[in-house]
């Protein structure tokens, strides 16, 4: 799980520079974790199933899915452009 979780960290790093609005990466986070924790749950089998033939965790992780792509579909409809960062002011000059 940690190995996983620090390549998501080095996944979101990456992603930053190429976001299309401010809270992209967020959204990114919360489906991909989700994913994470659908697939380390299927993996586990201490816990019982609870509905639709999945476990509490599993239900949860697709309702996280499900707000996360709902949430990409709200920012890429209202949401704000993110704005370049800005450009360094140049040094000045000594001498």
């Amino acid at each position: 799980e940690t190995i996983s979780m620090v390549l998501l960290v080095f996944l979101l790093l990456a992603f930053y520079p190429l976001r299309a609005y401010d809270g992209q990466v967020m959204t990114v986070f919360i489906a991909c974790y989700a994913v994470h924790r659908f697939l380390n749950e299927t993996l586990r089998n201490d816990t019982d199933v609870v509905a639709f033939g999945m476990t509490l965790s599993q239900n949860i992780s697709v309702l996280m899915l499900l707000f996360a792509a709902a949430l990409e579909i709200g920012h890429r409809r209202w949401g704000k452009r993110s704005s370049p960062a800005p450009a360094p002011a140049p040094a000045a000059a000594v001498g």
